[in-house]
């Protein structure tokens, strides 16, 4: 409990401490297209955007994908193109 009481402390008196202990979310996929750069220093591939793409929106192509974000909780969020942007 010190331990966890003494980051908060820091954390408070300190805000370059929170940047550097807590990690901020990451733009994967824009536009349908896959910032490769950012998914490899996440240890994503294109899988892991596509199984949480048919999970949580029912999306099996990168093209239907307007933006998928990992989140700071290490979950993947899909936003869908809206069906004006897949034409």
């Amino acid at each position: 409990m010190a331990i966890d009481r003494t980051f908060d402390y820091l954390q408070w008196k300190f805000p370059w401490v929170t940047k550097m202990t807590q990690s901020v979310p990451v733009v994967l996929v824009e536009s349908g297209t896959p910032i490769r750069q950012h998914m490899a220093k996440s240890h994503v591939d294109e899988s892991d955007i596509l199984s949480a793409a048919r999970k949580s929106q029912g999306l099996s192509r990168m093209d239907q994908i307007d933006y998928a974000i990992l989140e700071r909780s290490g979950g993947i969020s899909i936003l869908p193109k809206s069906p004006a942007q897949q034409e």
